[in-house]
């Protein structure tokens, strides 16, 4: 998400960036999680009314209710909303099922879902024409170890699987 913030501003939009998973995170109560989600939701609406966004641009999420979503595009029917979601939605991966279950929420209530895999293989699963393909992004104030510029003895390849954070090959 960080490296969509950058390119926004870098590219002269002005950008309101907030966490849901802090802000639920660091607002729990006796009640636990459900307040915290519903506390969630009063304050993106909130946030939204006083900055009042062209577009609303999140990814990774399962924490804003399609409640939450409608009454957004009832303060601003020219509001573009966007999904991104870079892990894989390959289905012979036993938790790519969770990425999809979690894009498909969304995918029917938003103007664009933006997707690091083929969007033909999520249309097997979820109905939907407004899937898009995109590259992870990169950013040159995250990924700056310019390799290129050494002069190695020898060169080594290294592949990670799909397993990222699960040490998983």
């Amino acid at each position: 998400g960080k490296k969509f913030t950058n390119g926004f501003i870098r590219n002269g939009h002005d950008v309101l960036e907030i966490s849901d998973r802090d802000f639920i995170k660091n607002n729990k109560t006796f009640n636990l999680l459900k307040d915290s989600r519903v506390n969630f939701q009063k304050y993106l609406i909130e946030a939204f009314k006083n900055y009042n966004p062209d577009l609303l641009f999140f990814g990774h999420s399962n924490n804003i209710e399609l409640d939450t979503i409608s009454e957004l595009r009832n303060l601003n029917k020219n509001i573009i909303i966007s999904q991104w979601n870079e892990d894989p939605v390959m289905p012979s991966l036993s938790y790519s099922k969770k990425n999809i279950s979690n894009i498909s929420t969304y995918a029917p209530f938003v103007d664009h879902n933006f997707i690091t895999t083929d969007p033909s293989v999520i249309k097997k699963k979820i109905n939907s024409d407004n899937f898009h393909f995109f590259f992870v992004p990169v950013d040159r104030n995250i990924e700056c170890f310019d390799v290129f510029k050494m002069n190695p003895k020898k060169d080594l390849f290294y592949a990670m699987s799909h397993g990222v954070n699960r040490a998983v090959l």
